[in-house]
């Protein structure tokens, strides 16, 4: 029960609550509310294109909305770039003239308008793309009279492409002995990669955007262990797109890594649940994990928590899916994975028996496909080059300076490319991570690339591949390079 004291400061408060509103009441409209100086951009692109190190010119206009002048002085301009999560001073004039200097890329722009009366700040921002002549295109490793050289065809835009011969001239990199192979992959999501390597100088990676080098990109610094200054692997295998899990091949052993956790290169994986290493093959059927154990001569495959790998049995088939034998002694000649029936889902073997015959195995992961014999095919023991459309699962070979096609499905086979006394170095076709974002990828994926030498001068030529077993047609051709040895897409997405 409230006693006589607490109702009458109850009723003062109320008393004074209601004055002081009603107060508010009366005194509204009484102040003076004033518009603030605002600025409308004009005049700027919402995305440039511009070559590293060339000038990048903006004459904004700016329309304020009180200060029509733009009074000399009372206004301060700073143009910023943003660029791998750093932000740097370009300019701080009106109108921008500056050189591009950032690495290759898509980056952000900031304009800041100062009004230094009221310190109030405008911004406005838009896109930079930042470009070079090598910017995007196809790495070509050769050997010549000087040494390996890394040439490249530059696709400068969408319809002209530049041959750029030695882009590795400006950096600290002299690439010595044979050419081994160019590879490009993504080892993490930060971090787009070019590997290169020759037989004197070893393995290494390259900057992917200046083509600088240092030391501590050779891939011994990959390993957990010590290795030589010179490593050399024969070969590098990104596990699947858009993954920083691979494998590469040094000295017959296979070893894993994962950038993304942070695992490096350690233990090889080539060796069986008790320890016992084998010779392990050049190459790897990423879908599944497949390799093959020269020393025994039969296919495997590596199971295990990463990055503690072994390297098991293929499991036997049930006996109405048996295609072929996992462990009859062959000796295996090449193996790929590709697009055919799906992303990266078919593995293609070729290989030759211990009674001398050649055959094509197909699987996915560890079960069989298709087995199809080769053994009639034109020239096939004398095979030096293989590759396998992604597109239609034809079997392509190289003997000498001729290219045979060969449909496995229709047991059809034709001779498609005849240089006569040229010699084909290179025969691929070229596996790229975005092909399925990237609709000219999709197409570079299905073109079957041939390097051809003729004894001082090397060739590269792109051929469409048609179905129903029509005959390639010439896409492109480019010259003046030395002996092919290895050819890589560098991706932009």
């Amino acid at each position: 029960m409230k006693t006589y004291k607490q109702l009458k400061l109850y009723v003062i408060l109320f008393i004074t609550v209601s004055a002081l509103f009603v107060s508010c009441l009366a005194d509204e409209g009484n102040y003076d509310y004033k518009d603030i100086n605002e600025v409308e951009f004009g005049g700027i692109d919402p995305k440039y294109t511009i070559y590293r190190f060339e000038d990048l010119s903006i004459t904004p206009e700016l329309n304020f909305t009180i200060d029509s002048n733009e009074t000399e002085g009372r206004y301060n301009y700073e143009w910023y770039i943003l660029a791998n999560g750093s932000s740097k001073l370009i300019s701080t004039e009106r109108n921008l003239s500056a050189q591009v200097t950032a690495v290759p890329g898509l980056h952000d722009i900031f304009y800041v308008v100062k009004d230094t009366e009221t310190e109030i700040e405008w911004q406005y921002n838009f896109d930079i793309e930042i470009i070079t002549s090598t910017y995007e295109g196809w790495l070509v490793l050769n050997d010549t009279n000087e040494g390996p050289k890394l040439d490249m065809i530059s696709e400068i835009s969408n319809t002209e492409n530049l041959v750029l011969f030695d882009i590795l001239a400006g950096s600290d990199l002299n690439l010595e002995g044979d050419a081994g192979f160019v590879n490009t992959y993504t080892p993490n999501f930060r971090q787009y990669a070019v590997y290169v390597s020759s037989s004197i100088t070893g393995t290494t990676r390259v900057d992917a955007d200046t083509w600088e080098w240092t030391p501590g990109l050779h891939l011994r610094t990959e390993f957990l262990s010590e290795q030589p200054d010179n490593m050399e692997a024969t070969a590098i295998h990104q596990l699947q797109a858009g993954s920083g899990q691979a494998f590469c091949i040094v000295d017959n052993n296979i070893y894993y890594t994962d950038p993304t956790s942070r695992i490096l290169y350690n233990n090889p994986v080539n060796k069986t649940e008790v320890g016992v290493t084998f010779e392990a093959s050049n190459y790897v059927a990423t879908n599944g994990k497949v390799i093959y154990d020269n020393t025994n001569k039969k296919f495997q495959y590596l199971s295990g928590s990463a990055p503690n790998y072994n390297s098991y049995d293929m499991p036997a088939p049930l006996p109405w899916d048996k295609k072929f034998e996992w462990d009859n002694g062959d000796d295996l000649l090449y193996m790929e994975t590709n697009d055919f029936n799906g992303n990266n889902a078919s593995n293609f073997a070729i290989v030759k028996t211990p009674d001398a015959k050649y055959f094509v195995y197909t699987f996915r992961s560890t079960t069989q496909t298709g087995a199809y014999d080769l053994t009639n095919a034109p020239e096939i023991d004398q095979a030096s080059l293989f590759a396998v459309s992604p597109a239609y699962g034809y079997i392509f070979y190289a003997v000498g300076g001729k290219v045979y096609q060969y449909n496995i499905f229709d047991n059809v086979n034709d001779l498609v490319i005849d240089k006569g006394a040229e010699e084909i170095t290179l025969l691929k076709f070229n596996n790229f991570e975005n092909d399925r974002f990237v609709p000219k990828y999709k197409t570079y994926q299905n073109m079957l690339i041939v390097g051809a030498y003729d004894g001082s001068e090397g060739a590269l030529e792109f051929y469409d591949v048609p179905s129903a077993n029509n005959d390639i047609t010439l896409n492109a051709r480019y010259e003046g390079f030395g002996k092919i040895k290895s050819v890589d897409y560098r991706e932009r997405f």
